[in-house]
């Protein structure tokens, strides 16, 4: 009998075990760098917002295509119909590859910083965790989050 009770169990193991797992590929910052090299298109930044329990409570779309040229070392920043900003970036924590910091001179210094989220051949995610008690307007009123996270979807754009 034990040995009825044991079959099934080593069934389920052998399963389990045996099981593929995705290959993570771990960039080190020089293959960030590489990898973001070229012509990108923002298409779709996504704008959510959650309370205090990290609940998502709004999120709002915004389609406006931004470009992203990057090179070996600067980049060039702008919307479609304006003069693009040239920046300066960098990866500035080599614990965190994945951690990108713009500056755009052209606007006092701003800076922002963006975790790669993903790239591939053809696209990319920047995400931004960027206010902390940040105000929206949910379409009738104001209200007050406890954060915002921005992410950002980029494709490789056909010169």
């Amino acid at each position: 009998m034990r040995k009825l009770l044991l079959l099934p169990l080593m069934l389920v193991l052998s399963l389990t075990s045996c099981k593929d797992d995705d290959e993570v590929v771990d960039l080190n910052q020089s293959a960030y760098k590489e990898q973001i090299q070229g012509n990108w298109k923002k298409e779709l930044s996504t704008f959510r917002y959650y309370d205090a329990s990290n609940a998502l409570i709004y999120e709002e779309k915004d389609e406006t295509i931004v470009n992203f040229d990057f090179n070996e070392e600067y980049a060039r920043v702008g919307h479609y119909q304006l003069e693009p900003d040239s920046v300066v970036y960098s990866f500035p924590y080599p614990e965190r590859p994945n951690r990108i910091k713009l500056v755009i001179p052209k606007k006092s210094n701003y800076t922002v910083e963006y975790m790669i989220e993903n790239v591939g051949d053809n696209t990319m995610v920047f995400k931004e965790d960027n206010k902390q008690n940040a105000t929206f307007n949910d379409g009738t009123t104001d209200r007050t989050a406890a954060r915002m996270e921005t992410i950002h979807n980029l494709s490789r754009r056909e010169l």
